[in-house]
């Protein structure tokens, strides 16, 4: 498949009219994995590539203050870092950490995933990185940070 594109270009005299060619090449097909990995198992890689996506959006969010209802791009509240970072795959969250709660699937301390939201107390998310670390836009005068679970009330599974 070929696209052309004209345009002229100005130069010292005439206006030279110039064809740019350019190849493009269609996306390759998605590979399935063969019959010998579990479909449970393709789900999980791509749930983790997911869930890759959605940390990484928050992480580069470390440093912008919080402010109370506030979803981006400057400046965070809990929810609306939860609710931009999942929007990065497609999820779409309130903007209520209440409402939160009856989305997704709930899980233990034990059972936390990378990706998982956890409410440390009622009316406070924050999205679990994995190995005991969180990333939390916390409240008034901070700013959005990672740091060690210090509570524990209850936790949501979105993907996986």
């Amino acid at each position: 498949m070929f696209l052309v594109h004209t345009h002229t270009m100005m130069t010292i005299g005439p206006v030279h009219p110039r064809v740019t060619i350019v190849k493009t090449t269609p996306k390759p097909p998605v590979v399935r994995t063969p019959t010998a990995v579990s479909r449970s198992a393709t789900r999980t890689v791509t749930a983790t590539g997911r869930v890759d996506v959605v940390l990484a959006f928050a992480r580069a969010q470390v440093g912008k203050p919080y402010v109370w209802g506030a979803a981006g791009p400057g400046s965070y509240d809990c929810s609306g870092l939860v609710l931009a970072s999942y929007a990065r795959v497609g999820i779409r969250l309130p903007h209520y950490t209440g409402s939160m709660l009856s989305y997704g699937r709930s899980v233990t301390r034990a059972q936390l995933r990378p990706g998982d939201l956890i409410w440390p107390y009622p009316g406070h998310v924050v999205l679990y990185l994995g190995g005991g670390r969180i990333i939390e836009s916390p409240q008034p005068g901070q700013v959005v940070h990672v740091t060690t679970i210090y509570a524990f009330w209850t936790a949501r599974r979105l993907i996986g």
